[in-house]
Protein backbone atom coordinates (compact mmCIF):
# COMPACT_ATOMS: atom_id res chain seq x y z
CA UNK A 1 0.00 0.00 0.00
CA UNK A 2 1.26 3.45 -0.78
CA UNK A 3 0.25 6.57 1.06
CA UNK A 4 -1.53 8.93 -1.36
CA UNK A 5 0.35 12.04 -0.25
CA UNK A 6 3.44 12.85 1.72
CA UNK A 7 1.54 12.84 4.98
CA UNK A 8 3.39 12.08 8.18
CA UNK A 9 2.90 8.59 9.53
CA UNK A 10 0.30 8.15 12.20
CA UNK A 11 2.03 7.98 15.57
CA UNK A 12 2.10 4.58 17.21
CA UNK A 13 0.67 4.76 20.71
CA UNK A 14 3.15 3.50 23.25
CA UNK A 15 0.54 1.16 24.72
CA UNK A 16 0.18 -0.70 21.43
CA UNK A 17 3.63 -2.23 21.68
CA UNK A 18 3.12 -3.44 25.21
CA UNK A 19 2.66 -7.13 25.53
CA UNK A 20 -0.37 -8.23 27.44
CA UNK A 21 -0.34 -11.43 29.40
CA UNK A 22 -2.31 -13.29 26.72
CA UNK A 23 -1.36 -11.66 23.43
CA UNK A 24 1.72 -12.11 21.34
CA UNK A 25 3.16 -8.84 20.08
CA UNK A 26 2.53 -8.02 16.46
CA UNK A 27 5.39 -8.25 14.02
CA UNK A 28 6.79 -4.98 12.71
CA UNK A 29 5.44 -5.65 9.23
CA UNK A 30 1.97 -6.27 10.66
CA UNK A 31 2.09 -2.95 12.51
CA UNK A 32 3.33 -1.23 9.36
CA UNK A 33 0.46 -2.66 7.29
CA UNK A 34 -2.10 -1.59 9.88
CA UNK A 35 -0.65 1.91 10.08
CA UNK A 36 -0.45 2.20 6.29
CA UNK A 37 -4.07 1.11 5.79
CA UNK A 38 -5.26 3.60 8.39
CA UNK A 39 -3.26 6.41 6.82
CA UNK A 40 -4.66 5.70 3.36
CA UNK A 41 -8.24 5.91 4.57
CA UNK A 42 -7.47 8.90 6.80
CA UNK A 43 -6.88 10.90 3.62
CA UNK A 44 -7.44 14.26 5.31
CA UNK A 45 -4.91 13.37 8.06
CA UNK A 46 -7.29 14.05 10.97
CA UNK A 47 -6.15 11.00 12.90
CA UNK A 48 -9.65 9.53 12.63
CA UNK A 49 -11.63 7.49 10.13
CA UNK A 50 -15.39 7.30 9.76
CA UNK A 51 -17.10 3.97 10.24
CA UNK A 52 -17.39 3.48 6.47
CA UNK A 53 -13.68 4.30 6.05
CA UNK A 54 -12.98 1.92 8.93
CA UNK A 55 -14.75 -0.89 7.12
CA UNK A 56 -12.87 -0.13 3.88
CA UNK A 57 -9.52 -0.08 5.71
CA UNK A 58 -10.37 -3.40 7.34
CA UNK A 59 -11.22 -4.90 3.96
CA UNK A 60 -7.90 -3.62 2.60
CA UNK A 61 -6.28 -5.78 5.27
CA UNK A 62 -8.38 -8.83 4.31
CA UNK A 63 -10.69 -8.53 7.30
CA UNK A 64 -14.36 -8.44 6.42
CA UNK A 65 -16.36 -8.89 9.63
CA UNK A 66 -20.11 -9.32 9.59
CA UNK A 67 -22.15 -6.25 10.43
CA UNK A 68 -22.92 -7.46 13.97
CA UNK A 69 -19.23 -8.19 14.65
CA UNK A 70 -18.23 -4.78 13.26
CA UNK A 71 -20.81 -3.07 15.48
CA UNK A 72 -19.43 -4.87 18.53
CA UNK A 73 -15.85 -3.94 17.62
CA UNK A 74 -16.80 -0.29 17.10
CA UNK A 75 -18.61 -0.16 20.44
CA UNK A 76 -15.43 -1.41 22.15
CA UNK A 77 -13.21 1.33 20.69
CA UNK A 78 -15.79 4.13 20.37
CA UNK A 79 -18.24 3.63 23.26
CA UNK A 80 -19.73 7.12 22.70
CA UNK A 81 -20.48 6.16 19.07
CA UNK A 82 -19.04 9.42 17.70
CA UNK A 83 -18.99 8.06 14.16
CA UNK A 84 -15.19 7.98 14.06
CA UNK A 85 -12.39 5.70 15.18
CA UNK A 86 -8.88 6.98 15.91
CA UNK A 87 -5.69 5.09 15.12
CA UNK A 88 -5.44 3.58 18.57
CA UNK A 89 -8.96 2.13 18.20
CA UNK A 90 -8.20 0.86 14.69
CA UNK A 91 -5.01 -0.73 15.96
CA UNK A 92 -6.92 -2.44 18.77
CA UNK A 93 -9.43 -3.89 16.30
CA UNK A 94 -6.85 -4.98 13.76
CA UNK A 95 -4.46 -6.36 16.38
CA UNK A 96 -7.09 -8.87 17.45
CA UNK A 97 -7.55 -9.94 13.85
CA UNK A 98 -3.83 -10.04 13.07
CA UNK A 99 -3.14 -12.23 16.09
CA UNK A 100 -5.80 -14.67 14.92
CA UNK A 101 -4.05 -15.09 11.56
CA UNK A 102 -1.57 -17.95 11.29
CA UNK A 103 1.67 -15.98 11.02
CA UNK A 104 3.72 -18.96 9.85
CA UNK A 105 1.44 -19.58 6.88
CA UNK A 106 1.64 -15.85 6.05
CA UNK A 107 5.45 -16.00 6.20
CA UNK A 108 5.46 -19.13 4.04
CA UNK A 109 3.28 -17.36 1.46
CA UNK A 110 5.70 -14.41 1.39
CA UNK A 111 8.60 -16.84 0.98
CA UNK A 112 6.81 -18.45 -1.98
CA UNK A 113 6.45 -15.03 -3.62
CA UNK A 114 10.20 -14.48 -3.35
CA UNK A 115 11.30 -18.02 -4.19
CA UNK A 116 8.85 -18.81 -6.97
CA UNK A 117 8.90 -22.52 -7.75
CA UNK A 118 12.29 -23.02 -6.08
CA UNK A 119 12.90 -24.08 -2.49
CA UNK A 120 15.24 -21.19 -1.72
CA UNK A 121 15.55 -17.45 -2.32
CA UNK A 122 18.54 -16.71 -4.51
CA UNK A 123 20.36 -13.44 -5.17
CA UNK A 124 18.41 -13.17 -8.43
CA UNK A 125 15.07 -13.62 -6.60
CA UNK A 126 16.01 -10.96 -4.06
CA UNK A 127 17.23 -8.56 -6.76
CA UNK A 128 13.99 -8.99 -8.72
CA UNK A 129 11.86 -8.45 -5.61
CA UNK A 130 13.82 -5.33 -4.63
CA UNK A 131 13.39 -3.94 -8.13
CA UNK A 132 9.63 -4.64 -8.09
CA UNK A 133 9.15 -2.67 -4.89
CA UNK A 134 11.37 0.17 -6.09
CA UNK A 135 14.26 -0.56 -3.75
CA UNK A 136 17.60 0.31 -5.35
CA UNK A 137 20.05 -2.22 -3.91
CA UNK A 138 23.57 -2.78 -5.13
CA UNK A 139 24.74 -6.26 -6.11
CA UNK A 140 27.12 -6.15 -3.12
CA UNK A 141 24.22 -5.41 -0.73
CA UNK A 142 22.13 -8.25 -2.15
CA UNK A 143 25.07 -10.66 -2.04
CA UNK A 144 25.81 -9.67 1.58
CA UNK A 145 22.18 -10.22 2.60
CA UNK A 146 22.04 -13.66 1.04
CA UNK A 147 25.41 -14.66 2.50
CA UNK A 148 24.36 -13.50 5.97
CA UNK A 149 21.10 -15.46 5.81
CA UNK A 150 22.16 -18.60 3.97
CA UNK A 151 23.99 -21.68 5.18
CA UNK A 152 26.86 -21.36 2.71
CA UNK A 153 24.49 -22.48 -0.04
CA UNK A 154 24.26 -19.07 -1.64
CA UNK A 155 20.50 -19.03 -1.12
CA UNK A 156 18.07 -18.44 1.75
CA UNK A 157 16.12 -21.50 2.90
CA UNK A 158 12.50 -21.35 3.95
CA UNK A 159 13.45 -22.07 7.57
CA UNK A 160 16.06 -19.29 7.63
CA UNK A 161 13.51 -16.90 6.13
CA UNK A 162 10.93 -17.91 8.75
CA UNK A 163 13.44 -17.36 11.58
CA UNK A 164 13.99 -13.81 10.32
CA UNK A 165 10.31 -13.01 9.84
CA UNK A 166 8.77 -14.73 12.86
CA UNK A 167 8.68 -13.11 16.30
CA UNK A 168 11.40 -14.27 18.62
CA UNK A 169 10.26 -16.42 21.50
CA UNK A 170 11.45 -15.73 25.03
CA UNK A 171 14.69 -17.55 25.63
CA UNK A 172 15.80 -17.50 21.97
CA UNK A 173 18.40 -14.90 22.90
CA UNK A 174 20.09 -17.56 24.99
CA UNK A 175 21.09 -19.30 21.77
CA UNK A 176 23.30 -16.30 21.01
CA UNK A 177 25.23 -16.59 24.27
CA UNK A 178 28.45 -18.60 24.27
CA UNK A 179 28.81 -21.35 26.87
Amino acid sequence: MNRPRNLPPTPMPSSSRRRSDHAEPLLDWQLDEIREAFNIFDADATGKVSYSELRAAMRALNYNPKRSELRSLVEEVDPSLTGFVDFEGFLAIMSKHARAVDVRSEVDAIFALFAGDRKTISEANLREAAKEIGENMSDDDIRAMVQALSNDSGAISQEAFARIMMPRQMGDDLDLVDD
